[in-house]
């Protein structure tokens, strides 16, 4: 395999190797800089010396083996949208090459995560599951961010939508006459503006993780949310496979093992790139729900806020990293006292691999701008929408540059 390309990296300490997952939100970003860059890259790796013919993208040049979220069909389409956005309409030429490909890509995904199709979903939470070599398995009661990914699985549409894909619509409906149970695994309505909903949550569910996700004393910390929930730094995971035992604390800044994989600092810290995700989910809902829906934000605080404000808030945390505080501090310098107070330091802010889970110190290789740089595309979205925006127009409203409300005479929503 010979890669010889120019390829946007994080930082120049990890030249010259490259992340296919990280490239991915790294594109989000680059888009509203420059739009061919990204799509070039995002080419990049669909392309025939990069993309195996069973459909894997190679993950990084370490282990190109390895299998990574699915996360280019999604930044693809980001892409898309701001182009729309930026010229007025897309290419859809570069949807095109992509689709086949990335549907491969997701083939051979699921393929590897869920050979045997089960359900994990239990007590309120989603578990990760260990199959042990008898051919058991036992779900790994870790309250972790694989119980909250799940929430990313939920796509709106519009009625303008549907009625361009009649055809769609009947197999679905077929499909369901034919096999009704597979709604007990999923959720499908009508909101807002007649918007359909297809998720893996359905309401109480949906109720439920949020709950868990906007506790302090879990999920949410004042910088975004937690890769694992603070609950595990007083009750610890324990598991015995075989006489040993394997634990699983709450760590909020380097993880102090390589346990359960070999990147193990997923045990606390916020991570920019999940948190991406899980905005962009409860925006859905949102344009899907309204102000029919309601949760405690932050849990137990008697405070209620609707996806849309919820989304907000985990968004301001998120920037608040990069924000002096009211001591003129930064969070993401933390201790370090002349990227906090050395005039010629403290206004060059870095852009972190990850962020303590406590106290949003920056955490890892300090020039991960490719995701970490996704706080910018966060300023310019809360900037820019508006919770009306987003029920009166959907998903449009996210990328278009021009709005007015409809009652107003002059309106230019850009398609």
């Amino acid at each position: 395999m010979v890669n010889d390309d120019i390829i946007s990296m994080p930082d120049k300490w990890e030249y010259p190797w490259y992340s296919a997952w990280d490239l991915a939100f790294h594109t989000v970003t680059l888009a509203s800089v420059d739009i061919d860059f990204a799509k070039r890259q995002l080419d990049l790796m669909l392309k025939q010396r990069y993309l195996h013919p069973n459909g894997q993208i190679p993950a990084y040049e370490w282990n190109f083996s390895d299998v990574n979220p699915p996360v280019h069909a999604w930044a693809t389409l980001a892409a898309h949208r701001t182009e729309q956005a930026v010229r007025g309409e897309g290419d859809l030429r570069f949807l095109k090459r992509s689709f086949g490909k990335l549907l491969a890509n997701f083939t051979w995904w699921v393929n590897r995560k869920d050979r045997f199709g089960k359900n994990v979903f239990e007590g309120g939470f989603f578990y990760d599951v260990l199959r042990l070599p008898d051919g058991r398995a036992a779900r790994l009661k870790v309250r972790s961010m694989v119980g909250l990914l799940p929430l990313c699985a939920t796509s709106v549409t519009e009625p303008w939508q549907r009625e361009r894909v009649p055809g769609v619509l009947k197999q679905f409906e077929a499909r369901i006459r034919r096999m009704p149970e597979l709604l007990g695994d999923m959720y499908s309505g009508q909101g807002y503006a007649d918007r359909g909903l297809m998720a893996l949550v359905n309401p109480d569910r949906l109720r439920r993780i949020l709950s868990c996700m906007l506790d302090e004393n879990e999920f949410l910390s004042p910088h975004g949310i937690r890769a694992l929930s603070r609950y595990h730094l007083e009750h610890p995971y324990v598991l015995n496979v075989r006489g040993k035992e394997y634990r699983v604390n709450y760590l909020p800044a380097d993880s102090d093992s390589g346990m359960f994989g070999g990147n193990s600092n997923w045990r606390g810290p916020v991570w920019m790139p999940v948190n991406m995700l899980l905005i962009r989910a409860l925006l859905s809902f949102y344009a899907f729900y309204g102000d029919s829906f309601k949760v405690e934000c932050p849990t137990g605080s008697g405070r209620e806020m609707n996806l849309f404000e919820v989304a907000r808030e985990i968004a301001n945390r998120l920037i608040s990293i990069f924000v002096r505080d009211a001591n003129g501090r930064r969070p993401v310098f933390g201790g370090l006292e002349k990227f906090q107070t050395d005039p010629h330091w403290r206004d060059h802010i870095l852009f972190h691999e990850y962020f303590h889970g406590d106290n949003g110190a920056g955490i890892g290789a300090s020039h991960q701008t490719g995701w970490s740089g996704l706080v910018a595309t966060l300023i310019e979205l809360f900037r820019s929408l508006d919770a009306g925006q987003l029920l009166e127009v959907g998903r449009k409203a996210v990328f278009a540059r021009e709005w007015v409300a409809p009652n107003l005479p002059k309106q230019k929503i850009t398609e």
